[in-house]
């Protein structure tokens, strides 16, 4: 089984498992502190845009941390402190009088956390394939409409209780590195975007922020069917990743989520006064927009240790900035649903457009860190071949997937079969002991 065991198979299988919930039920909690749980609300008084300046200056201020900071480098003492300061302030916040101090502390320490929690579950997940990203994030919803539904059955107290807690939980699941995406097939890719590529992604993203923000800006109040949107978008992500790979799949996962929003104003045009549609759709929506922010965020990430979640941090900058600059904007100019729609319908086709472009792969590689990495390659060649018995052969494929070319490519380089490709891939893998494309990129970094 190319050295698989059972033990491999079963840690493999918990990562992913632990990853998923991680994530979901961050996600949930961000949900559900504003529509169910009020501790914090007087910290609002003070300030009543705290809570979006406050995720988006975490999410910037972690995207900024290297790996060696203090804060990442020791996740486990970083994610308990935090998350413990926190359930603290909750309970504080709940059981004493409202406090405005007291409630934007609490405000400012959650979302640090939640930004926090974000930065260290993306460098754990950013190196893996998009099929594997994909898979996670849509298992994650199943755990985030599980999390959501058992809040809203819960009585006030439980549910108080368990809002405060669930931060020890979510650091709990996160404490440890997970190794989810340890052993990638060989020949797998996962590529690094030029600035190109780089743009036309965020013209995506961005405008399908801006259309997602507008959906909130029309008539229409939530119930209790929000639960709903995340466990559909689930069985949307998870049906396609059963279908689809490598980049048709990405495009497959940006489609989705516009086709998602352009189906969401059908139901808004013709029952858009039911609460339950309304919440609906606009669940539907937030999930399959949070879903391409966090998606684009693990696959456009250096593949360097400790730093995909850098780049997750920064796409959802962009999805928090788009939504709210967006929503507080429409609320002052205040426009007829009808224009909204219009609006709404134009972001979403520019949004697709660049899914229309020419082939990515002839994107996806970053000069700067393919430069770098054919000079480490290069100097330690002849020590590879020496040291690690590389035939010459299986130096020029390493030249070549190390620097993220597909077996595909390289064998269309080498004018050799695919077969024979994967083969070497695997004789590379085992002579220099390394499992994956990324461990393999690390291991020539570090010499």
């Amino acid at each position: 089984m190319n050295g698989y065991d059972s033990s491999t198979m079963y840690k493999s299988l918990q990562g992913f498992l632990v990853s998923a919930t991680a994530i979901g039920l961050v996600r949930a909690r961000l949900s559900f502190q504003v529509q169910v749980s009020d501790a914090f609300d007087a910290g609002l008084t003070m300030f009543p845009l705290l809570h979006v300046f406050a995720i988006i200056a975490g999410l910037a201020l972690l995207s900024l941390l290297s790996a060696t900071n203090p804060l990442i480098a020791h996740r486990k003492l970083s994610l308990l402190a935090l998350g413990g300061w926190v359930s603290l302030l909750y309970g504080v916040c709940l059981y004493l009088p409202q406090s405005n101090v007291l409630g934007a502390l609490g405000i400012v320490s959650s979302d640090l956390f939640t930004a926090l929690a974000i930065r260290l579950w993306g460098d754990d997940n950013a190196d893996c394939s998009m099929e594997r990203i994909v898979v996670r994030l849509g298992s994650s919803f199943v755990a985030q409409y599980i999390a959501y539904s058992a809040m809203l059955a819960l009585t006030a107290p439980l549910r108080s209780a368990v809002t405060a807690l669930l931060p020890v939980a979510i650091a709990l699941l996160l404490a440890k590195p997970s190794r989810s995406c340890q052993h990638e097939a060989p020949g797998s890719s996962r590529p690094q975007l030029s600035k190109h590529s780089s743009a036309l992604l965020l013209i995506t993203v961005g405008f399908s922020c801006i259309a997602h923000s507008v959906l909130f800006c029309l008539p229409g109040d939530n119930s209790s069917a929000w639960v709903l949107g995340p466990l559909a978008i689930a069985f949307l992500v998870l049906g396609c990743a059963a279908r689809f790979s490598g980049i048709d799949l990405f495009r497959i996962a940006a489609c989705l989520t516009l086709a998602v929003q352009c189906a969401c104003t059908v139901p808004l045009l013709v029952a858009g006064s039911n609460p339950d549609t309304v919440a609906f759709i606009r669940s539907l929506s937030y999930s399959a927009t949070m879903m391409l922010a966090m998606a684009v965020g693990c696959w456009t990430g250096p593949r360097l240790p400790a730093a995909g979640g850098r780049c997750v941090c920064r796409w959802l900058i962009v999805y928090f900035a788009a939504f709210y600059a967006t929503f507080y904007l429409l609320q002052l100019v205040r426009l007829d649903s009808a224009v909204l729609i219009a609006i709404m319908l134009l972001c979403l086709v520019i949004s697709a457009l660049p899914m229309a472009a020419g082939d990515w792969r002839h994107y996806n590689t970053a000069p700067a860190y393919t430069d770098h990495i054919e000079h480490v390659i290069a100097s330690q060649r002849d020590a590879l071949m020496a040291q690690r018995g590389l035939t010459p052969r299986e130096s020029e494929v390493l030249a070549l997937i190390a620097t993220g070319k597909s077996a595909g490519e390289a064998a269309t380089k080498l004018h050799i079969s695919k077969n024979t490709v994967r083969s070497q891939i695997r004789s590379i893998y085992q002579k220099l002991d390394v499992h994956t494309r990324e461990e393999l990129q690390d291991k020539l970094l570090k010499g």
